[in-house]
């Protein structure tokens, strides 16, 4: 089972490096122990299944489309009668709460985050509860991406920074889904932020520097976000934020919009195949502002 695994990684030449590493640890640290040592016509469905109940939901999830895959090649070569895991049925477990910050603590949390007294830290993480961004996207923005002197200005997600053993840390072109490109409306307040960046840092690519001059990365960006966060808000990560304005969206335009800023593929034909996507992104400035209006009234008391 274990020569399976390998040659079925060994010939996935079409996928992305940070996803061979990812289906690299998922054998190394979970199927070969599990199966390498059994002949491939012992592995049964009851065995995967029972075996695949037992793990984490990230690990089971890679699993799967590691052992489908591997199977699938297995049974077009005749090694074995038929694709086992087509008979083991996904694991649903509960989903968790979805858990962003209310309208309250948005402001209370940006008044922790200021403490830090770390620009970067600030900027970044008033421009992801202005936009909506994935960590990478928004660590990933280059001056390029942005159009700040406009009528309404907005940015253009067009990469996010990734990490692999092969090439190290990167930025990529393009995004984590299809929909992932896109368009996103600032408000006011986020391009205000975005241009007093540019005058200090518009002669480097790229929005948030390092004080290398090179990208931050995500890890960097983590570390400062724990230190400052406080015991009221350590469950926020920048995902977190990006859920606040998911929430928000939803709320006031409702889920096509959301998905829209988000950059989630939609979920219905009509939006998928029939609905012109909006070249100038949604319109989120007042309702960005209104919603970080509370910390300019406490600083100002």
């Amino acid at each position: 089972m274990g020569q399976l695994l390998e040659f079925w990684l060994d010939g996935k030449t079409d996928i992305r490096p940070q996803s061979r590493d990812r289906y690299r640890r998922i054998i190394d640290l979970h199927l070969e122990p599990a199966f390498g040592k059994l002949r491939i016509r012992e592995v049964s469905p009851a065995l995967l299944d029972a075996w695949l109940r037992g793990q984490t939901s990230g690990v089971a999830a890679t699993s799967r489309t590691v052992l489908s895959g591997a199977f699938s090649m297995a049974a077009r070569f005749g090694l074995v009668v038929s694709n086992p895991m087509l008979a083991v049925e996904p694991v649903n477990r509960p989903r968790k709460e979805v858990r962003a910050l209310t309208r309250d603590e948005i402001p209370r949390f940006r008044a922790a985050i200021a403490k830090s007294e770390n620009e970067t830290l600030i900027d970044v993480v008033d421009v992801a509860l202005a936009t909506g961004l994935r960590a990478g996207e928004l660590l990933a923005l280059r001056w390029e991406d942005l159009h700040l002197d406009e009528a309404s200005p907005r940015l253009e997600v067009s990469g996010t920074l990734v990490y692999s053993k092969e090439l190290g840390h990167r930025r990529q072109e393009e995004g984590k889904t299809s929909q992932a490109r896109r368009p996103v409306q600032l408000s006011e307040s986020c391009a205000t932020t975005l241009r007093r960046r540019r005058e200090k840092y518009g002669t480097l690519p790229m929005v948030f520097p390092s004080g290398a001059g090179s990208y931050v990365w995500e890890n960097n960006f983590n570390r400062w976000l724990r230190e400052w966060r406080g015991e009221e808000f350590k469950w926020v990560t920048i995902h977190s934020l990006r859920k606040t304005l998911g929430s928000l969206v939803y709320e006031e335009l409702g889920p096509h919009r959301a998905a829209e800023v988000l950059g989630h593929s939609n979920s219905t034909l009509t939006e998928t195949v029939y609905v012109q996507r909006n070249s100038a992104g949604v319109a989120i400035g007042d309702l960005v502002d209104n919603m970080l209006d509370g910390v300019q009234k406490m600083s100002e008391k």
